[in-house]
Protein backbone atom coordinates (compact mmCIF):
# COMPACT_ATOMS: atom_id res chain seq x y z
CA UNK A 1 0.00 0.00 0.00
CA UNK A 2 2.67 2.47 0.66
CA UNK A 3 4.71 1.89 -2.88
CA UNK A 4 0.98 2.66 -4.24
CA UNK A 5 0.15 5.80 -2.53
CA UNK A 6 3.72 7.02 -3.09
CA UNK A 7 3.65 5.87 -6.93
CA UNK A 8 0.16 8.03 -7.03
CA UNK A 9 1.73 10.89 -5.02
CA UNK A 10 4.35 11.15 -7.69
CA UNK A 11 2.17 10.35 -10.77
CA UNK A 12 -0.26 13.49 -9.25
CA UNK A 13 2.97 15.64 -9.55
CA UNK A 14 4.05 15.21 -13.15
CA UNK A 15 2.86 17.82 -15.53
CA UNK A 16 -0.20 16.64 -18.29
CA UNK A 17 0.19 18.54 -21.26
CA UNK A 18 -2.49 16.37 -23.37
CA UNK A 19 -5.82 15.18 -21.84
CA UNK A 20 -7.82 13.31 -24.28
CA UNK A 21 -11.33 12.01 -22.66
CA UNK A 22 -15.09 10.54 -23.15
CA UNK A 23 -16.16 12.60 -20.32
CA UNK A 24 -19.66 11.07 -18.43
CA UNK A 25 -22.81 12.34 -20.34
CA UNK A 26 -25.68 11.98 -18.04
CA UNK A 27 -26.87 14.66 -15.81
CA UNK A 28 -27.32 12.45 -13.02
CA UNK A 29 -30.80 11.65 -11.41
CA UNK A 30 -33.44 14.20 -11.80
CA UNK A 31 -35.21 13.46 -8.52
CA UNK A 32 -34.47 11.48 -5.40
CA UNK A 33 -37.02 8.41 -6.14
CA UNK A 34 -34.75 7.55 -8.69
CA UNK A 35 -31.57 5.06 -7.71
CA UNK A 36 -28.96 6.01 -9.89
CA UNK A 37 -27.14 8.90 -8.50
CA UNK A 38 -24.07 10.23 -9.77
CA UNK A 39 -20.98 10.48 -7.77
CA UNK A 40 -20.64 13.85 -6.60
CA UNK A 41 -17.42 16.48 -7.11
CA UNK A 42 -18.21 19.07 -4.57
CA UNK A 43 -14.59 21.14 -5.14
CA UNK A 44 -15.03 20.81 -9.28
CA UNK A 45 -18.47 22.14 -8.48
CA UNK A 46 -17.24 25.06 -6.65
CA UNK A 47 -14.93 25.74 -9.66
CA UNK A 48 -17.32 25.49 -12.10
CA UNK A 49 -19.57 28.09 -10.62
CA UNK A 50 -16.36 30.40 -9.40
CA UNK A 51 -15.17 30.71 -13.47
CA UNK A 52 -17.97 29.47 -15.63
CA UNK A 53 -21.04 30.31 -13.53
CA UNK A 54 -19.00 33.63 -12.67
CA UNK A 55 -18.96 34.32 -16.12
CA UNK A 56 -22.60 33.67 -17.05
CA UNK A 57 -23.67 35.93 -14.54
CA UNK A 58 -21.42 38.52 -16.01
CA UNK A 59 -22.22 37.89 -19.95
CA UNK A 60 -26.20 37.27 -19.47
CA UNK A 61 -26.69 39.34 -16.33
CA UNK A 62 -28.90 36.13 -14.90
CA UNK A 63 -28.11 33.52 -12.35
CA UNK A 64 -24.78 31.17 -13.01
CA UNK A 65 -26.61 29.26 -15.08
CA UNK A 66 -27.65 25.47 -14.69
CA UNK A 67 -24.88 23.79 -15.42
CA UNK A 68 -22.60 22.90 -12.25
CA UNK A 69 -24.34 19.63 -12.14
CA UNK A 70 -23.60 18.41 -16.03
CA UNK A 71 -20.46 15.75 -15.78
CA UNK A 72 -19.05 17.10 -18.87
CA UNK A 73 -19.05 20.71 -17.76
CA UNK A 74 -17.50 19.57 -14.68
CA UNK A 75 -15.01 17.07 -16.48
CA UNK A 76 -13.74 20.26 -19.17
CA UNK A 77 -13.12 22.36 -15.72
CA UNK A 78 -11.45 19.25 -14.39
CA UNK A 79 -9.54 18.65 -17.12
CA UNK A 80 -8.50 22.66 -17.39
CA UNK A 81 -7.21 23.19 -14.05
CA UNK A 82 -5.34 19.78 -14.65
CA UNK A 83 -2.87 21.51 -16.83
CA UNK A 84 -2.31 24.35 -15.64
CA UNK A 85 -2.86 27.95 -14.79
CA UNK A 86 -3.17 29.43 -18.16
CA UNK A 87 -1.19 32.24 -18.27
CA UNK A 88 1.81 30.24 -17.10
CA UNK A 89 4.17 28.62 -19.79
CA UNK A 90 3.52 25.31 -17.54
CA UNK A 91 0.20 25.51 -18.35
CA UNK A 92 0.37 25.10 -21.62
CA UNK A 93 -0.91 21.72 -23.45
CA UNK A 94 -4.20 20.75 -25.21
CA UNK A 95 -7.99 18.98 -24.56
CA UNK A 96 -9.51 16.48 -26.33
CA UNK A 97 -13.36 15.62 -26.27
CA UNK A 98 -16.35 14.20 -27.37
CA UNK A 99 -19.13 14.99 -25.60
CA UNK A 100 -22.87 16.48 -26.40
CA UNK A 101 -23.22 19.34 -28.76
CA UNK A 102 -25.57 21.58 -26.20
CA UNK A 103 -21.92 23.35 -25.56
CA UNK A 104 -22.45 25.41 -28.56
CA UNK A 105 -25.97 26.05 -28.43
CA UNK A 106 -26.90 25.62 -24.91
CA UNK A 107 -28.57 28.94 -23.17
CA UNK A 108 -26.88 27.98 -20.17
CA UNK A 109 -23.77 27.82 -21.25
CA UNK A 110 -22.93 30.83 -22.74
CA UNK A 111 -20.59 31.18 -19.15
CA UNK A 112 -18.74 28.63 -19.89
CA UNK A 113 -18.03 29.16 -23.25
CA UNK A 114 -16.73 32.76 -22.47
CA UNK A 115 -14.75 30.98 -19.96
CA UNK A 116 -13.37 29.05 -22.71
CA UNK A 117 -12.49 31.70 -24.72
CA UNK A 118 -10.31 33.17 -22.11
CA UNK A 119 -8.57 30.35 -20.76
CA UNK A 120 -7.38 29.22 -23.93
CA UNK A 121 -5.67 30.68 -27.48
CA UNK A 122 -7.71 28.23 -30.19
CA UNK A 123 -11.04 26.14 -29.99
CA UNK A 124 -11.30 23.43 -32.93
CA UNK A 125 -15.44 22.59 -32.88
CA UNK A 126 -17.06 20.25 -34.44
CA UNK A 127 -20.33 19.39 -34.93
CA UNK A 128 -22.20 16.36 -35.53
CA UNK A 129 -25.62 17.07 -35.54
CA UNK A 130 -27.46 13.99 -34.46
CA UNK A 131 -30.17 15.37 -31.72
CA UNK A 132 -32.71 12.97 -31.36
CA UNK A 133 -34.48 15.32 -29.00
CA UNK A 134 -36.15 17.64 -31.59
CA UNK A 135 -38.84 17.22 -33.59
CA UNK A 136 -39.78 18.40 -36.79
CA UNK A 137 -37.86 19.63 -39.81
CA UNK A 138 -35.16 20.28 -37.00
CA UNK A 139 -35.05 16.77 -36.59
CA UNK A 140 -34.62 15.93 -40.03
CA UNK A 141 -31.92 18.70 -40.41
CA UNK A 142 -29.81 16.98 -37.69
CA UNK A 143 -30.17 13.22 -39.29
CA UNK A 144 -28.65 10.60 -37.89
CA UNK A 145 -27.54 9.69 -34.77
CA UNK A 146 -24.15 9.03 -34.40
CA UNK A 147 -24.27 6.35 -31.50
CA UNK A 148 -26.88 4.43 -32.51
CA UNK A 149 -30.10 3.64 -30.88
CA UNK A 150 -28.69 3.84 -27.70
CA UNK A 151 -27.80 7.85 -28.13
CA UNK A 152 -30.27 10.74 -28.15
CA UNK A 153 -27.89 13.87 -27.58
CA UNK A 154 -26.30 15.34 -30.78
CA UNK A 155 -22.46 14.66 -30.62
CA UNK A 156 -19.89 17.42 -30.29
CA UNK A 157 -15.74 17.30 -30.84
CA UNK A 158 -14.30 20.02 -29.02
CA UNK A 159 -10.09 20.34 -28.68
CA UNK A 160 -8.69 22.81 -26.48
CA UNK A 161 -5.34 24.53 -26.86
CA UNK A 162 -3.73 26.31 -25.04
CA UNK A 163 -0.66 28.18 -25.78
CA UNK A 164 0.68 31.17 -23.07
CA UNK A 165 3.73 32.84 -25.72
CA UNK A 166 0.67 33.43 -28.11
CA UNK A 167 -0.75 36.75 -27.58
CA UNK A 168 -5.23 36.76 -27.83
CA UNK A 169 -6.39 40.12 -26.64
CA UNK A 170 -9.96 38.87 -27.42
CA UNK A 171 -9.66 35.54 -25.88
CA UNK A 172 -9.70 31.98 -28.05
CA UNK A 173 -10.21 32.02 -32.11
CA UNK A 174 -13.20 30.05 -32.20
CA UNK A 175 -12.99 27.38 -35.81
CA UNK A 176 -15.97 25.58 -36.79
CA UNK A 177 -16.86 22.95 -38.59
CA UNK A 178 -20.02 21.13 -39.40
CA UNK A 179 -21.39 17.72 -40.80
CA UNK A 180 -24.30 18.15 -43.86
CA UNK A 181 -27.83 18.64 -42.81
CA UNK A 182 -29.70 15.83 -43.34
CA UNK A 183 -27.11 13.33 -43.08
CA UNK A 184 -27.38 9.49 -42.64
CA UNK A 185 -24.60 8.13 -40.35
CA UNK A 186 -22.58 6.85 -43.08
CA UNK A 187 -21.96 9.75 -44.99
CA UNK A 188 -21.46 11.63 -41.33
CA UNK A 189 -18.80 9.23 -40.72
CA UNK A 190 -17.37 10.05 -44.14
CA UNK A 191 -17.15 13.42 -43.94
CA UNK A 192 -15.62 13.16 -40.25
CA UNK A 193 -12.75 11.23 -42.32
CA UNK A 194 -12.36 13.47 -45.26
CA UNK A 195 -12.03 16.70 -42.17
CA UNK A 196 -8.78 15.10 -41.01
CA UNK A 197 -7.37 17.26 -38.66
CA UNK A 198 -7.72 20.38 -37.18
CA UNK A 199 -5.71 21.75 -39.78
CA UNK A 200 -8.50 21.62 -42.43
CA UNK A 201 -10.10 24.61 -44.73
CA UNK A 202 -13.59 23.64 -43.49
CA UNK A 203 -13.09 25.28 -40.46
CA UNK A 204 -14.60 28.64 -40.00
CA UNK A 205 -13.69 31.27 -37.86
CA UNK A 206 -16.56 31.89 -35.00
CA UNK A 207 -16.20 36.07 -34.96
CA UNK A 208 -16.37 37.02 -31.27
CA UNK A 209 -20.01 38.63 -29.95
CA UNK A 210 -21.07 39.78 -26.89
CA UNK A 211 -24.07 37.19 -26.30
CA UNK A 212 -20.88 34.41 -26.65
CA UNK A 213 -22.50 32.64 -28.96
CA UNK A 214 -20.84 30.16 -31.72
CA UNK A 215 -23.72 29.34 -33.76
CA UNK A 216 -26.66 30.58 -35.38
CA UNK A 217 -25.66 34.32 -34.64
CA UNK A 218 -27.72 37.27 -34.77
CA UNK A 219 -27.33 40.95 -35.13
CA UNK A 220 -28.40 41.02 -31.75
CA UNK A 221 -31.98 43.01 -32.82
CA UNK A 222 -33.96 40.57 -31.33
CA UNK A 223 -33.46 41.64 -27.64
CA UNK A 224 -34.67 44.96 -28.24
CA UNK A 225 -37.97 44.08 -28.18
CA UNK A 226 -40.79 43.98 -26.04
CA UNK A 227 -40.68 41.05 -23.56
CA UNK A 228 -43.18 38.98 -23.24
CA UNK A 229 -43.49 37.98 -19.30
CA UNK A 230 -41.92 38.30 -16.41
CA UNK A 231 -38.77 37.23 -14.34
CA UNK A 232 -37.63 38.78 -10.99
CA UNK A 233 -35.03 40.48 -12.58
CA UNK A 234 -36.83 42.31 -15.35
CA UNK A 235 -38.38 45.87 -15.28
CA UNK A 236 -42.50 45.42 -15.11
CA UNK A 237 -42.84 48.27 -17.64
CA UNK A 238 -41.16 46.45 -19.95
CA UNK A 239 -43.44 43.29 -20.43
CA UNK A 240 -45.98 42.55 -22.98
CA UNK A 241 -47.82 40.50 -20.53
CA UNK A 242 -47.94 41.17 -16.21
CA UNK A 243 -49.19 37.88 -15.17
CA UNK A 244 -47.55 34.57 -16.22
CA UNK A 245 -46.52 31.34 -14.69
CA UNK A 246 -44.41 28.16 -16.10
CA UNK A 247 -46.59 25.09 -16.50
CA UNK A 248 -47.19 21.64 -13.99
CA UNK A 249 -44.19 20.04 -13.43
CA UNK A 250 -45.29 16.83 -10.73
CA UNK A 251 -42.05 15.05 -11.18
CA UNK A 252 -44.22 11.39 -11.25
CA UNK A 253 -46.66 11.66 -14.25
CA UNK A 254 -47.36 7.77 -14.36
CA UNK A 255 -49.24 8.38 -10.71
CA UNK A 256 -50.89 11.09 -11.24
CA UNK A 257 -51.90 11.16 -14.77
CA UNK A 258 -54.34 9.41 -16.56
CA UNK A 259 -56.71 9.51 -20.12
CA UNK A 260 -59.37 7.54 -18.40
CA UNK A 261 -61.10 9.02 -14.95
CA UNK A 262 -61.30 5.90 -13.41
CA UNK A 263 -58.02 4.90 -13.65
CA UNK A 264 -56.61 7.88 -12.54
CA UNK A 265 -59.04 7.69 -9.13
CA UNK A 266 -58.06 4.00 -9.19
CA UNK A 267 -54.10 4.82 -9.41
CA UNK A 268 -54.23 7.88 -7.29
CA UNK A 269 -56.24 5.68 -4.11
CA UNK A 270 -53.33 3.33 -4.18
CA UNK A 271 -50.65 6.12 -4.08
CA UNK A 272 -52.25 7.61 -0.93
CA UNK A 273 -52.69 4.13 0.47
CA UNK A 274 -48.79 3.54 0.02
CA UNK A 275 -48.25 7.37 1.29
CA UNK A 276 -50.45 7.26 4.56
CA UNK A 277 -48.65 3.52 4.98
CA UNK A 278 -45.23 5.17 5.51
CA UNK A 279 -46.91 7.89 7.30
CA UNK A 280 -48.31 5.76 9.73
CA UNK A 281 -45.04 3.25 10.29
CA UNK A 282 -43.24 7.22 10.49
CA UNK A 283 -45.39 8.43 13.28
CA UNK A 284 -45.17 4.60 15.39
CA UNK A 285 -41.17 5.07 15.17
CA UNK A 286 -41.50 9.18 16.83
CA UNK A 287 -44.16 7.84 19.57
CA UNK A 288 -41.80 4.79 20.35
CA UNK A 289 -39.17 7.41 20.82
CA UNK A 290 -41.07 9.91 22.38
CA UNK A 291 -42.55 7.51 25.20
CA UNK A 292 -38.69 6.50 25.61
CA UNK A 293 -37.61 9.80 26.60
CA UNK A 294 -40.16 10.17 29.20
CA UNK A 295 -40.14 13.63 31.08
CA UNK A 296 -38.06 15.18 27.79
CA UNK A 297 -39.11 17.64 25.27
CA UNK A 298 -39.32 16.62 21.88
CA UNK A 299 -37.80 19.19 19.51
CA UNK A 300 -36.97 17.50 16.19
CA UNK A 301 -37.38 13.88 14.74
CA UNK A 302 -35.48 11.39 15.65
CA UNK A 303 -32.19 11.09 13.68
CA UNK A 304 -32.97 7.65 12.32
CA UNK A 305 -36.06 9.48 10.68
CA UNK A 306 -34.26 9.12 7.19
CA UNK A 307 -33.91 4.99 7.86
CA UNK A 308 -37.14 4.61 9.24
CA UNK A 309 -38.62 6.45 5.67
CA UNK A 310 -36.64 3.99 3.70
CA UNK A 311 -37.92 0.92 5.83
CA UNK A 312 -41.61 2.11 5.10
CA UNK A 313 -40.97 2.82 1.66
CA UNK A 314 -39.07 -0.55 0.52
CA UNK A 315 -42.46 -2.66 0.06
CA UNK A 316 -43.46 -0.17 -1.81
CA UNK A 317 -40.53 0.62 -3.75
CA UNK A 318 -40.59 -2.54 -5.29
CA UNK A 319 -43.96 -1.63 -7.88
CA UNK A 320 -43.31 1.52 -9.13
CA UNK A 321 -46.84 0.96 -9.92
CA UNK A 322 -47.93 2.00 -6.90
CA UNK A 323 -45.76 4.75 -5.64
CA UNK A 324 -43.12 6.95 -6.54
CA UNK A 325 -41.16 8.86 -3.33
CA UNK A 326 -40.15 12.16 -4.71
CA UNK A 327 -38.58 15.08 -3.24
CA UNK A 328 -41.66 17.03 -2.78
CA UNK A 329 -43.36 13.64 -1.60
CA UNK A 330 -40.71 12.95 1.46
CA UNK A 331 -40.79 16.70 2.38
CA UNK A 332 -44.67 15.85 3.13
CA UNK A 333 -43.49 12.83 4.71
CA UNK A 334 -41.07 14.98 7.07
CA UNK A 335 -43.55 17.52 7.82
CA UNK A 336 -46.15 14.80 8.74
CA UNK A 337 -48.80 16.01 6.24
CA UNK A 338 -51.78 13.92 5.75
CA UNK A 339 -53.01 13.29 2.59
CA UNK A 340 -56.52 11.92 1.74
CA UNK A 341 -58.17 11.03 -1.76
CA UNK A 342 -60.67 14.28 -2.76
CA UNK A 343 -61.76 13.58 -6.35
CA UNK A 344 -62.76 17.23 -6.75
CA UNK A 345 -58.80 17.79 -6.90
CA UNK A 346 -58.95 15.69 -10.61
CA UNK A 347 -58.74 17.84 -12.86
CA UNK A 348 -58.47 18.37 -16.70
CA UNK A 349 -55.15 19.31 -17.94
CA UNK A 350 -53.29 20.24 -21.22
CA UNK A 351 -50.52 17.76 -20.99
CA UNK A 352 -48.95 18.07 -25.01
CA UNK A 353 -50.04 19.65 -28.18
CA UNK A 354 -53.67 18.71 -28.71
CA UNK A 355 -53.92 16.18 -26.24
CA UNK A 356 -56.16 16.42 -23.04
CA UNK A 357 -55.54 14.24 -19.69
CA UNK A 358 -56.83 14.06 -16.12
CA UNK A 359 -54.42 14.98 -13.43
CA UNK A 360 -54.91 14.64 -9.45
CA UNK A 361 -53.76 18.16 -8.43
CA UNK A 362 -52.21 18.52 -4.62
CA UNK A 363 -49.30 20.47 -4.08
CA UNK A 364 -48.05 17.94 -1.38
CA UNK A 365 -47.83 15.16 -4.26
CA UNK A 366 -46.76 17.56 -7.38
CA UNK A 367 -43.57 19.09 -7.52
CA UNK A 368 -44.07 22.82 -9.10
CA UNK A 369 -48.19 23.34 -9.41
CA UNK A 370 -49.37 26.25 -7.00
CA UNK A 371 -48.25 29.34 -9.32
CA UNK A 372 -50.05 27.97 -12.53
CA UNK A 373 -52.98 26.80 -10.98
CA UNK A 374 -53.86 30.11 -9.99
CA UNK A 375 -53.94 31.23 -13.50
CA UNK A 376 -57.27 28.16 -13.77
CA UNK A 377 -59.49 28.45 -10.71
CA UNK A 378 -62.10 25.69 -10.37
CA UNK A 379 -65.12 27.62 -11.31
CA UNK A 380 -63.33 30.31 -13.88
CA UNK A 381 -65.05 33.32 -16.25
CA UNK A 382 -64.45 31.31 -19.83
CA UNK A 383 -60.61 32.42 -20.25
CA UNK A 384 -57.82 31.42 -22.71
CA UNK A 385 -54.14 31.08 -22.29
CA UNK A 386 -51.45 30.88 -24.07
CA UNK A 387 -48.51 28.56 -23.41
CA UNK A 388 -45.02 30.08 -25.07
CA UNK A 389 -42.02 27.84 -25.48
CA UNK A 390 -37.99 29.88 -24.95
CA UNK A 391 -36.12 29.52 -27.58
CA UNK A 392 -32.84 27.12 -27.07
CA UNK A 393 -30.85 24.49 -28.11
CA UNK A 394 -33.23 21.91 -28.86
CA UNK A 395 -36.18 24.12 -29.89
CA UNK A 396 -37.50 27.48 -31.71
CA UNK A 397 -40.25 29.71 -30.68
CA UNK A 398 -43.65 28.27 -30.17
CA UNK A 399 -46.96 28.72 -28.50
CA UNK A 400 -50.49 26.69 -27.95
CA UNK A 401 -53.63 27.89 -26.94
CA UNK A 402 -55.89 26.49 -24.26
CA UNK A 403 -58.68 27.07 -22.09
CA UNK A 404 -57.38 24.47 -18.95
CA UNK A 405 -54.26 24.18 -16.87
CA UNK A 406 -51.34 23.20 -18.86
CA UNK A 407 -48.53 20.81 -18.21
CA UNK A 408 -44.75 22.05 -17.88
CA UNK A 409 -44.46 20.54 -21.71
CA UNK A 410 -47.60 21.28 -22.85
CA UNK A 411 -46.24 22.56 -25.94
CA UNK A 412 -44.05 20.11 -26.98
CA UNK A 413 -41.78 17.32 -25.40
CA UNK A 414 -38.21 18.55 -23.95
CA UNK A 415 -39.81 22.51 -24.66
CA UNK A 416 -40.05 23.82 -21.28
CA UNK A 417 -42.56 26.92 -21.41
CA UNK A 418 -44.61 29.51 -19.56
CA UNK A 419 -48.62 30.14 -19.70
CA UNK A 420 -49.98 33.65 -19.96
CA UNK A 421 -52.99 35.30 -20.58
CA UNK A 422 -54.55 35.10 -24.21
CA UNK A 423 -55.80 39.10 -23.66
CA UNK A 424 -52.86 42.04 -22.80
CA UNK A 425 -54.86 43.25 -19.26
CA UNK A 426 -54.95 47.31 -19.83
CA UNK A 427 -53.14 49.21 -16.80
Amino acid sequence: MADNIARQSRQGGVPITVIVVNPPWSAGQKSTGEDNPKIDHPQVKDRVRDTYGKRHREVTGLGAGKSSGNLYVQATRWASDRLGKPDTIAGHGVIAMVHPNSLITGTTLAGMRAALRDEFTDIYVVNLRGDAMKSGEEFGIDGAKIFGQGSRNGVQITVLARNPTRDRPGGAVVHYAEVPEHGPLDQKLQWLAQLGDVTSDQFTDVPTNKSHHWTNLTDGSFKKLMRVCATSREPQDELLSHISAGGVMTACDPYVYAFDYDELVNKVTKFIDAYDSALARIQAAQLREDRAKTGEERTQAPQDLEAEITLATANTERSLRVIKWTGKLKRSLHRGDVIEFDASRIRQVQYRPFTKVWMYEDARILDKVEAVSSLFPEAPPPREFICTTTPSNRTIFGAIATDCLMDLYAAGTNQPARTIPRWRQSR
